[in-house]
């Protein structure tokens, strides 16, 4: 797991010193298994317990609500240290990835049981790939557990980068001074591999039941699982554009000042956002399973 970097900092009058030391020990691993047992106790809890799909709603607006007022105190108060969390490979970014990929989880059981019961669900197979691929886009492909930054596992269309191992050299700029668990040309056939797997076993799926796409996606749009999954992809895709618009202002010459006082801006824009979307898609499948499984009583007992 990648230790979060180190953060300092200083208030209060006398200049005292409030040290969040996050490096070189076990808190970045222990609130990474912390927020996972959490986010699927919650989970558990949400989908077994006899709610009303208007008070999930209440309660997701709530926390929105919640969410929203408490980055904006952050930033009031301490805008230095909200910037800290909303950094790379920090508190936001972590839970984004933590909910995705319960949400990936949950998507991915549902398809399997439903698969079993006779009823399959093309949507939840697709929700299950999109949401673990983009929990992997959170951590850049891998790279708590390949150590650097993976910028090669993005080049997955260019054909040189499967036949040519000179390829990467480029990139050992951005790989940093410590020793690599497998070279850059390993790591790229890795992800890419698997990622294409993926992508085979979706395509194939979706062709095995295709009849049941278009059953699916018409009763989609009228659900609860349907609008959270066009507020997380709404979302999502938000994130992303705010995210670069925000750097490109800040980059720009005559706000020069403004990038000096308020650096980092692009990441709490971005990251706060997707960490909002991830909740999304989390509900999304929570919805989703109260609703296909209060239709299907007999799920539980697997065809034979």
């Amino acid at each position: 797991m990648t230790n979060i970097n180190s953060v300092v900092i200083r208030c209060g009058p006398a200049g005292g010193t409030l040290a969040l030391v996050l490096r070189s020990t076990a808190l970045p691993e222990i609130y990474v298994l912390a927020l996972l047992l959490g986010v699927i106790v919650a989970t558990v809890l949400l989908v077994r317990r006899s709610l009303s799909h208007r008070t999930l709603h209440w309660i997701f607006i709530a926390l929105s609500a919640v969410y929203l007022v408490f980055l904006l105190a952050l930033g009031l108060i301490h805008l230095p240290l909200l910037r800290a969390i909303c950094s790379e490979n920090h508190v936001i970014e972590w839970t984004t990835t933590v909910l995705l990929l319960v949400a990936g989880a949950l998507a991915l059981t549902m398809a399997v049981r439903l698969g079993r019961a006779g009823e399959p669900s093309p949507v939840a197979a697709c929700m299950a790939a999109a949401f673990f691929v983009a929990s992997l886009r959170e951590i850049e492909y891998g790279e708590p557990f390949f150590g650097g930054k993976v910028w090669f596992s993005r080049c997955l269309t260019r054909p040189k980068a499967y036949f040519d191992p000179d390829y990467f050299q480029r990139f050992a700029k951005h790989m940093g001074p410590h020793e690599q668990i497998l070279s850059p040309y390993q790591t790229h056939l890795f992800f890419a591999c698997g990622l294409w797997l993926l992508l085979g076993a979706l395509i194939f799926y979706l062709v095995r039941h295709r009849k049941r796409i278009a059953v699916e996606l018409r009763q989609l749009h009228r659900t609860a699982q349907g609008r959270f999954l066009l507020l997380g992809a709404l979302g999502y895709g938000a994130a992303q554009g705010l995210g670069t618009l925000t750097k490109k202002l800040l980059g720009a010459g005559f706000l020069a000042e403004a990038q000096a006082n308020c650096g980092g801006l692009h990441c709490i824009v971005e990251e706060s956002v997707e960490m909002w979307a991830a909740a999304c898609f989390l509900m999304a499948g929570v919805t989703f399973w109260r609703h296909r499984f209060r239709q299907l009583p007999h799920v539980p007992a697997a065809k034979h």
